[in-house]
C-alpha cells in the first residue's frame, strides 16, 4: 500500500505504471458573502480537482473582508389617484373637460413622470340656431288703439331644442281714428197712435188736442184739463 498527499500533485512511489492520471483544476467559484470565521470576517471561494491529484494549490482560498450592508433603494415619486371631471366649457358644438392628479414627492426635488393634467372632448352635438325674426304682423285693429302685433321664428333641429320664446308681440296703433258711435234717439214728435181692432188696415182714430184749464183746484194745487 502507498500513501501520498492529495493536492500535492505527488504520486506514489515507484508507481510509474499505476495508470493515475494528474487531474486539471476547476475555475474558481464566486466569492462567499463575508461572515466570521474564526473571530475574523472573511469571504472564501473554491475549485475542485478533476482527478483524485492536481498539480499544485488547494481547494480553497479565503481573505478578509468588511461587511458592507446593501444600500436601500431610494423612494420615487409617483402619481396620486385621478381626481374627478369638470364640468364641459360649452354645452353644445364642442368643448372641454379636465382632471388632475397630484404627483406624491416622496424625496426632496423629485419629480413625476408624465402629465398632471388630462383633457378631453365634450358636447361635440352641434348647437341650436334661431332662424331672423320675420317681419312683423299687421295689426289686429284698423282703426284706434288696442291692438297687438306679433312675429315669430323658428329654430334649426338638434338634439335639445333653442333655448327661448317662438314669438313676440307689442302693442300697436292704428292711424285712422274710430268712428264715433250712433247712438238712436226717440223723435222729438212721436207719431200717432193708431188703436183699432179691425184687420188688416183699421182706420186710424186721431187722439184730439187738450181742453181749456178749467177752474176747479184740486188738493195737488193742480188745475186739471
Amino acid at each position: 500500500t502507498y500513501a501520498y498527499t492529495i493536492g500535492t500533485g505527488a504520486l506514489p512511489g515507484g508507481c510509474a505504471t499505476c495508470g493515475v492520471q494528474v487531474g486539471v483544476w476547476s475555475e474558481w467559484s464566486e466569492w462567499t458573502p463575508c461572515s466570521m470565521l474564526m473571530g475574523a470576517m472573511s469571504q472564501s471561494r473554491f475549485r475542485t480537482c478533476s482527478t483524485v491529484s492536481c498539480p499544485g494549490g488547494s481547494f480553497s482560498e479565503s481573505k478578509p473582508c468588511t461587511m458592507v450592508h446593501d444600500p436601500q433603494p431610494v423612494p420615487q415619486p409617483h402619481w396620486g389617484e385621478w381626481g374627478a371631471w369638470s364640468g364641459c366649457s360649452a354645452s353644445c358644438g364642442g368643448g372641454t373637460m379636465q382632471r388632475t392628479r397630484a404627483c406624491v414627492d416622496v424625496c426632496t426635488g423629485c419629480q413625476c413622470v408624465g402629465s398632471a393634467t388630462e383633457i378631453q372632448s365634450c358636447n361635440t352635438q352641434p348647437c341650436c340656431v334661431w332662424s331672423e325674426w320675420s317681419s312683423w304682423s299687421e295689426c289686429s285693429v284698423t282703426c284706434g288703439t288696442g291692438g297687438v302685433t306679433y312675429r315669430t321664428r323658428h329654430c334649426s333641429t338638434c338634439l335639445d331644442g333653442c333655448v327661448g320664446p317662438t314669438s313676440e308681440q307689442m302693442p300697436c296703433s292704428s292711424d285712422r281714428p274710430c268712428p264715433a258711435p250712433q247712438i238712436d234717439l226717440p223723435p222729438a214728435n212721436p207719431p200717432d197712435v193708431c188703436i183699432s181692432c179691425y184687420l188688416p188696415k183699421p182706420p186710424c182714430l186721431t187722439c184730439s188736442i187738450y181742453s181749456t184749464w178749467s177752474n176747479r183746484w184740486v188738493r195737488d194745487a193742480k188745475k186739471l184739463r
